[in-house]
């Protein structure tokens, strides 16, 4: 998993206005427990692409979570 964190943190840098690359790396920080870093990472996946369900999703399931 930290590996993979790593991989999407370079493809961030690399194309930082793909929000793809975003939800990459949000979900990757999920898997490594890093909650607010995948929050951060998929609310700007939403901010750069406006329909992206699954970040919505995500967005909405990790702010309900630290309620």
């Amino acid at each position: 998993i930290a590996e993979s964190v790593e991989i999407f943190k370079f493809n961030v840098s690399e194309y930082p206005e793909s929000w793809n690359a975003y939800d990459s790396l949000g979900e990757a920080f999920l898997a490594a427990g890093e909650k607010d870093l995948a929050l951060k990472n998929y609310q700007r996946s939403v901010e750069l692409n406006p329909e992206n369900d699954n970040g919505i999703n995500m967005v909405n399931d990790l702010i309900a979570d630290t309620k």
